[in-house]
């Protein structure tokens, strides 16, 4: 007759009863939640029981001489294991860590930061309700073809920088040509009225009385296009006085995207003479970046095409849009 399968074989759980799925799975998981050494206590705890389960059943069981054996030694095994899994839980769940959010606000759009909910309260996502118009781009080196809009918080003052662009459609036409693609700043005190201050950093028709802070040409042998902007203030604590802002433009030629710094928010300057990510990626939209203090590393995200070719020398994409 052929052994009897045990809960324990090479350091593996057993599939010899449904049940011992159930408890393995119970186990794993909240072996998880503990140090080294209170996984270990659970596993001495756990042979014991299993070692004391398998004397009562010792004399039928571990030879397979009788289904009787069988039966009472694997109803001993279950019994043990049901048994242990009130206690591991309980430990486990007692030795979790809190997670430490500090004040800030925290946009709940899963379970990830929520032990429990009681009484009626749920997760619900609220529609957005229309307010009064906060900017127009209305200017002439903007226009219809304007977005991509960073805002964040700096101080006192809220930022905003953004795409501005015009799109002319005439006769079944599109005109893109009207002006180039420029990076423009806007500010406000409140996050609601904002304002456009005359720079006087670019001169567009005659006249540096604008909000352009980024324009194409100004960083040969560099291509940039500031037209796919993406600004954020850098909270890494390295972060030198000069890059206290940094930017993501677009490389028209080579493909990729390109770092950018700044010490006041307006004046940039490049952080490389080459782009990042060449090749990686067809950049043709908002492509992000920021610094992110849980890793101590930057992140990135940029527009892909899952099939085709998207890149400074062969411009035909396929499949679908997507981030990587």
């Amino acid at each position: 007759m052929q052994p009897l399968p045990t809960l324990f074989h090479g350091g593996r759980m057993s599939p010899y009863l449904s049940i011992d799925r159930v408890v393995a799975g119970s186990i794993r998981r909240a072996q998880t939640w503990q140090p080294a050494t209170r996984r270990r206590q659970h596993g001495n705890r756990w042979t014991r029981i299993l070692s004391t389960a398998q004397t009562s059943t010792a004399q039928t069981s571990p030879d397979g001489s009788s289904s009787h054996g069988r039966l009472a030694w694997s109803t001993a095994m279950i019994v043990a294991a049901l048994a242990l899994l009130p206690q591991l839980a309980s430990e486990a769940v007692g030795q979790a860590p809190a997670l430490e959010i500090g004040s800030q606000r925290e946009l709940f759009i899963d379970n990830g930061l929520i032990d429990q909910l009681d009484g009626n309260v749920r997760l619900e996502l609220h529609h957005p309700v229309p307010r009064e118009i906060a900017i127009v781009h209305d200017a002439p080196w903007e226009g219809t073809g304007s977005g991509y809009h960073s805002i964040f918080h700096d101080g006192s003052v809220y930022r905003m920088y953004y795409k501005a662009w015009h799109l002319d459609a005439q006769q079944g036409k599109l005109n893109t040509g009207r002006h180039p693609l420029f990076c423009c700043y806007a500010e406000s005190d409140d996050g609601v009225q904002w304002r456009k201050p005359e720079l006087g950093i670019y001169e567009h028709d005659g006249s540096a009385a604008n909000n352009i802070v980024a324009a194409p040409g100004l960083y040969a042998p560099l291509n940039a296009d500031p037209g796919h902007p993406a600004v954020f203030r850098d909270d890494n604590p390295a972060a030198p006085v000069d890059a206290k802002f940094k930017a993501i433009f677009r490389s028209a030629k080579p493909n990729g995207l390109l770092p950018f710094k700044s010490a006041d928010g307006l004046h940039w300057s490049p952080m490389t003479d080459t782009p990042i990510l060449s090749g990686l990626g067809a950049f043709d939209s908002q492509n992000l970046a920021f610094w992110d203090p849980a890793i101590g590393k930057y992140r990135a995200y940029w527009r892909i095409f899952t099939a085709g070719v998207a890149n400074d020398k062969v411009w035909k994409p396929a499949g679908i849009r997507a981030i990587r």
